[in-house]
């Protein structure tokens, strides 16, 4: 065979160094990190729908308070969550009645909780 022919063939191919795959390997991971860090606040801010089903029950609680003359405190079990709602006269005036009502799951973990002054149907 000709020598030439040999030699053609064993050119020598260049290759990455063991520091590049590292720095590599770390640029990656770096930015799978933040990628995940990022995923991770935006699933935590976003709302639940537990915490939308409890503002809504407790709105509905406020709005039949509104009606009805005589408003007590008292707990009330709707849906899946435990409704405590507090009440007390606003700031001694005696036709403002201050209510505080929180919502709370099966766990007794605070879900939601809102208050607002009403005025005493009477």
């Amino acid at each position: 065979m000709d020598r030439r022919k040999l030699n053609w063939k064993r050119k020598k191919v260049d290759a990455s160094s063991i520091l590049e795959v590292l720095v590599a390997m770390i640029v990656i991971l770096i930015v799978f990190s933040m990628a995940m860090i990022i995923t991770d606040n935006v699933t935590r801010s976003s709302l639940s729908t537990k915490k939308i089903a409890a503002q809504a029950a407790v709105n509905d609680l406020l709005i039949k308070d509104e009606s009805v003359t005589k408003i007590e405190t008292q707990t009330i079990k709707e849906n899946d969550f435990n409704l405590e709602q507090e009440v007390e006269i606003y700031q001694n005036n005696q036709a403002l009645l201050k209510v505080h009502v929180t919502a709370y799951d099966e766990n007794k973990n605070k879900v939601f909780e809102q208050q607002r002054i009403l005025i005493k149907n009477e």
